[in-house]
This record gives structure tokens, sequence and C-alpha cells, in this order.
């Protein structure tokens, strides 16, 4: 019963030696063709004299041995590192440019004197006024006539008190004899002002020694930035 026990020792012994050999050679760092290599496993055989050989991982015992694999195990996980120092900010971006200004849009109303009913003769008359600044402007007029004493056309203009005429043309519209037949009138034109100006709407029926009464009479002048 005791040779199994020096056989034992004696593989032991070898098993030892050999392994001692290898681990010693790492440590001492060879470089050359005989330097280790990571492996997972390591291969014995057992020869029939009861000795332990290692071999390649690749290798074969030969016949009549025995083969042993001893396998490496996991190992524990490492403490975590230390976190690293944040980085540095990088570059601020650069502002964008200031958009241009947009065109200016219609600004300013000026309102007529708004008469709501008068009578209109042969002879033009002024039924409304709106006095404004230097400036570009639409000017508009509107109204409706009724009550004519013929059947007979009405006219209106819109004059500036200075400067060119105003770009509106004179409107025409027919009227019908009676107080119940109603006649709508109404124009848009545009101006630019060089100075302060008033408009002024005019009206004359055509029937001489004829006439009508216009009413609900509205005139106003929009400023703009530019006639194109």
């Amino acid at each position: 019963m005791r040779f199994p026990t020096t056989r034992t020792f004696a593989i032991s012994a070898v098993a030892m030696v050999l392994l001692g050999g290898v681990t010693a050679s790492a440590r001492a760092g060879d470089t050359g063709p005989s330097t280790a290599k990571p492996t997972s496993s390591v291969i014995w055989c057992r020869q029939t004299n009861g000795l332990m050989r290692q071999v390649w991982t690749k290798s074969e015992c030969r016949a009549g041995e025995s083969k042993y694999v001893l396998k490496a195990g996991t190992g524990p996980v490492g403490p975590r590192g230390v976190p690293g120092a944040t980085g540095a900010q990088g570059p601020t971006g650069t502002t964008g440019q200031a958009g241009s200004a947009g065109a200016r849009g219609p600004s300013d109303l000026y309102p007529g004197t708004s008469i709501v009913q008068l009578v209109v003769g042969d002879t033009l008359s002024t039924f409304d006024t709106a006095a404004v600044p230097a400036g570009s402007y639409q000017v508009q007029f509107s109204a409706f006539v009724f009550n004519s004493t013929v059947d007979q056309n009405i006219v209106c203009a819109v004059q500036p008190s200075s400067g060119p005429a105003l770009n509106l043309p004179v409107t025409h519209a027919r009227i019908l004899a009676g107080g119940l037949q109603e006649t709508s009138i109404s124009a848009t034109g545009w101006y630019t002002a060089v100075a302060s100006t008033t408009f002024a709407l005019g009206c004359a029926v055509s029937g001489t020694g004829q006439t009508a009464t216009l009413g609900d009479v509205s005139m106003t002048a929009l400023q703009v930035a530019t006639i194109h």
C-alpha cells in the first residue's frame, strides 16, 4: 500500500519541477522562441512509470500514457479604476451676424373728415379732406349717390394741395333719377408728397342745374415705405 504513495509523490515532485521551470523561465523575462504564451489550459501526460510530463496544448499523449488537462479558472474581478480627469471645455461658437433690417411696412393711417351726407351740384365742390406730412401714401375713397334729380353722371377726383397731380384717375358713375336709386363710387391711388399736403375729394354731377345726394363719404391716406 505504500507504493502508490511513493508514485504519487514522484508525480507531484516532477510536476512541480516542470511547472516551476516554466514559471521561472517566464519570470526571468525570456525574449526568445521559448517565451511563455498565455493559455487557458495545461496538458499533462502520465507515463507508465508514473512520471508526469507537460506537453503543448495541441499535442497528443503517447501510447499507454494517460492525459490530464488542467484548466485555468476565471480570476476575481479587479477593483474599479480611478475616474479620469474631466476633459477641457470645447471652444465657444462664434455669434452669427445680425440680419439686415426688413423693409418698412404700412405705418400711419390718416382718415378724412368722413362727411355723412351732402348735396352735389353741377360745380366741382370739395367733400372730404385728409392732411398728411411728407411721405408716400396709398389714397382711397368711397361713397354712394342717390336722390338724383335726373338720370346723369357723377364725377369725383382726389387732388393734393401742392405738388403734381395724384395718381388716381377721375372716377365716373351713372346715377338714375329718384330717391330710391343708389350708386356706389370708389377709387384707389397713390402719391408721394415731398412736403406736408392736404388731399381733397371733389365731386360734381354732369347735368347743368341738376343735383344729387352724396352719402357716407370716406377717404383715407395710408403711409407706406416706398412706392415701386
